[in-house]
């Protein structure tokens, strides 16, 4: 999604989820992903900070950062330590064609690249990439000719699109490193900007169908505050 969209816009929902068991300590998860094809196209086509921030879903994109560090960390960070991005002076340069793979396998990695650049804009602060500035300049210069890059082959080979399983099957395909500002060891805090709003996660505790007599919250005497408080002068 990520990828096909060059990254993940508000109005993704997921429709259905599945685990397949690989072995008694290993499983893949699957989920079924709902998207407007118009909000992808809209997303994938912009290099306009402000459009990415208004277009971007910040509760899916931090999940996917998290991935991300758990794939290079071995951790998951928390929400709090997913901090704001400082925008680089200088961005790094597109994908070239490397010995072993054709344009097919570049546009996948050009579309990574893309997709990493974008998540830049929208980690940054609120003030970053203001319509005018410098960083919105550098950051719209550098991105611009991948991005018509990517419509062009697309275009050209529409077959691509419908035919994903050709880079996730590739063998020894070259992989493509995060940039340095989204890595965990160039994070840094800017406790002066305003935080973002924090979408409310429901409690995964809490139970959609409470038991007869129950609170909701998995406890099927209800009243969970007063034998708490039970608990507590029994102890005292």
């Amino acid at each position: 999604m990520a990828n096909e969209c060059s990254f993940i816009p508000k109005g993704t929902r997921i429709e259905d989820r599945y685990v397949e068991s690989v072995d008694k300590n290993s499983f893949n998860a699957y989920v079924k992903i709902g998207l407007e094809f118009q909000i992808c196209d809209s997303a994938k086509k912009t290099v306009q900070p402000e459009e990415i921030k208004n277009l971007a879903s910040l509760p899916f994109s931090e999940q996917l950062r998290k991935y991300q560090e758990l794939a290079e960390t071995g951790e998951i960070p928390t929400g709090s330590e997913l901090v704001e991005v400082v925008p680089p002076t200088e961005y790094a340069s597109p994908p070239t064609h490397g010995s072993g793979y054709d344009d097919n396998v570049h546009f996948f990695v050009t579309r990574q690249y893309v997709a990493y650049q974008k998540q830049i804009v929208i980690f940054a602060p609120f003030s970053a990439f203001a319509p005018g500035s410098a960083d919105n300049e550098r950051f719209v210069t550098a991105l611009s000719p991948s991005v018509q890059q990517i419509r062009m082959t697309e275009t050209e080979h529409p077959t691509l699109l419908s035919q994903a399983t050709t880079w996730s099957t590739l063998k020894g395909r070259p992989s493509l490193a995060r940039p340095l500002s989204l890595t965990s060891s160039n994070r840094h805090q800017i406790s002066s900007q305003p935080q973002r709003p924090q979408r409310m996660m429901r409690n995964p505790n809490r139970s959609p169908h409470p038991q007869k007599g129950g609170n909701g919250r998995g406890n099927p005497y209800g009243h969970g505050k007063k034998r708490k408080r039970k608990y507590q002068d029994q102890e005292n």
